[in-house]
């Protein structure tokens, strides 16, 4: 990515997102899709990088506040 090879990152970063628990690899594939011009796909990544984000902030707080954790979701 930061050598602007964005057709040469996305299998990577595809292969990768499987492990993706922050939202930080469906980000970047966000910005590769977008700059391939490949906006669907664009789209989703990014969702799912901000429903990521949203679930790991959740479970953070959840930590810190010592509430009882939301089970995750399937995938």
């Amino acid at each position: 990515m930061r050598l602007g090879r964005f057709a040469n990152a996305v299998p990577k970063l595809e292969k990768a997102a499987r492990f993706d628990h922050y939202g930080n690899v469906h980000y970047q594939l966000y910005l590769a899709y977008s700059k391939l011009g490949k906006t669907e796909l664009a789209r989703k990544a990014l969702a799912r990088s901000q429903d990521l984000r949203k679930s790991s902030l959740e479970h953070d707080q959840a930590l810190v506040i010592g509430s009882p954790q939301p089970e995750p979701e399937p995938q």
